[in-house]
């Protein structure tokens, strides 16, 4: 189908769900075309084209969700019967919008340096496989891109039309003890495979194959203050920020639940949410629901000051509703989701941190989330490497796959940021059905305390 006939369809749901007047409805429509490509045994080209409906309804009794990917005039009319018989297993009864934001009506088309149709998928693999001859040792690539057209519209007369393009690229390679992986993403064109980011990815993937060529594995098992990397430390901040993504607070509680205005870090301590970044991973111009992007303030100074919102949680907790409701398929339900987590930078080079301390553990890059509680803020996070630093030198790595802690006893025992911060593209999962989202992080270095972390050796 073409998108002129996918947004016809939206405004059908549109009309036959405001004939049941909801106290409120939304639609969002999207159509997407793209392509995969990745390296298991062989190189394996997927191409990608799907297109679908959402639409979310508002009553007395609560709120309801439903989706389709199909378009005849029946399946519209069973889509609006199936959102409202959906109504109030989500949301608690009662619940209202805020209808009071003004009307928002834009057509939005991001701007590109390098169009993701400029190169074939033939072209594109070849350009990956010249990628990774320059890596050495076990290695793997994942890329996707897709050209979205997306519209939001809803019953108080928004209206945004969007064409977003998106590329990721997930790179990896052995190194003599760990690995090395690194993710990549931005709204925009082929700018990933031929810019600065990549190109100081291999510099920095060099740097450590000649490092590790240099030192040997140290067995040490002392308590230590820890340097943590801007992404493992971004990795840290990310989790923290699920606790103050207020559907999580509503549906179960949160390590932050109502503790706004307290304490919760040092005064060098500010973390803010920003998908205005233009061309960002985790950047958009509008989200999911409409409403335009703007920055919020979360951390100031180390007071927590507020929460991650869409329209249906402000409400709930009085609050001023943010840029937060966010969907990657229309066929996911709308849920508050970060964008850019940016943690101000602090006072102090680098090369400072390294030698604040007479010994310290360096911890580098961050595989995966091994476990949260964002209830109770506990986390462990698998690592790329830990090295550890005497009078701010390397003198070894260390065996240690993978660091633990709570947010908040991190948080509070940190000792000083950073002055240059470095932005990581990444993907991120929540709740029950593991829906994505596209997010990055801003964030420096960060040098804790002895005991602000637990290590696994």
């Amino acid at each position: 189908m073409s998108m002129s006939e996918v947004k016809a369809a939206a405004e059908r749901v549109l009309e036959i769900a405001q004939a049941k007047r909801p106290l409120f409805a939304d639609v969002r429509a999207q159509r997407l075309e793209g392509v995969r490509i990745f390296l298991k045994e062989a190189w394996e080209v997927e191409r990608i084209s799907r297109e679908g409906l959402g639409l979310r309804v508002l009553t007395e009794e609560g709120v309801g969700f439903a989706s389709s990917q199909s378009f005849t005039d029946e399946d519209l009319k069973a889509l609006v019967e199936r959102a409202f018989s959906e109504v109030g297993r989500g949301w608690p009864a009662g619940l209202r919008a805020i209808l009071e934001a003004p009307v928002e009506r834009s057509r939005v088309v991001y701007p590109v340096e390098r169009r993701l149709d400029e190169l074939s998928p033939k072209e594109k693999r070849e350009r990956l496989a010249e990628l990774l001859d320059r890596l050495g040792g076990t290695k793997k690539l994942r890329y996707h891109d897709h050209l979205e057209e997306r519209v939001v519209m809803n019953s108080e007369g928004t209206v945004i039309e969007a064409i977003v393009p998106t590329i990721q690229l997930t790179v990896g390679a052995a190194l003599p003890q760990g690995s090395f992986l690194r993710r990549f993403g931005r709204r925009g064109g082929l700018e990933v495979l031929f810019g600065g980011e990549i190109e100081r990815f291999f510099q920095g993937f060099k740097a450590d194959q000649e490092l590790f060529s240099r030192h040997k594995e140290i067995r040490i098992r002392k308590d230590l203050p820890v340097l943590l990397d801007p992404v493992l430390f971004g990795s840290i901040c990310e989790d923290a920020c699920h606790g103050l993504e207020a559907d999580l607070i509503l549906a179960e509680g949160t390590w932050a639940a109502d503790r706004l205005g307290e304490r919760i870090g040092p005064d060098f301590l500010t973390i803010y949410d920003d998908p205005s970044l233009p061309q960002t991973n985790g950047g958009y111009l509008y989200d999911d629901e409409g409403s335009k992007a703007d920055r919020m303030p979360l951390i100031d100074k180390g007071i927590l000051r507020s929460y991650l919102h869409h329209r249906l949680t402000a409400p709930a907790l009085g609050a001023k509703r943010s840029c937060n409701g966010r969907a990657f398929f229309v066929t996911d339900p709308l849920l508050v989701r970060m964008s850019n987590i940016v943690v101000a930078p602090g006072d102090y080079p680098k090369e400072e941190l390294r030698t604040a301390e007479k010994r310290s553990i360096l911890l580098k890059g961050s595989k995966y989330t091994e476990r949260v509680d964002h209830r109770t803020g506990e986390f462990q996070i698998a690592i790329d490497q830990a090295l550890l630093i005497e009078s701010g030198e390397v003198i070894g790595y260390l065996p240690i796959s993978s660091v633990s802690g709570n947010v908040q006893g991190l948080f509070i025992r940190l000792l000083a940021l950073g002055n240059e911060s470095v932005y990581i593209s990444c993907t991120c999962q929540k709740g029950p059905m593991n829906t994505l989202a596209l997010v990055g992080w801003v964030t420096p270095h960060a040098l804790a305390a002895k005991g602000a972390l637990k290590l696994r050796w």
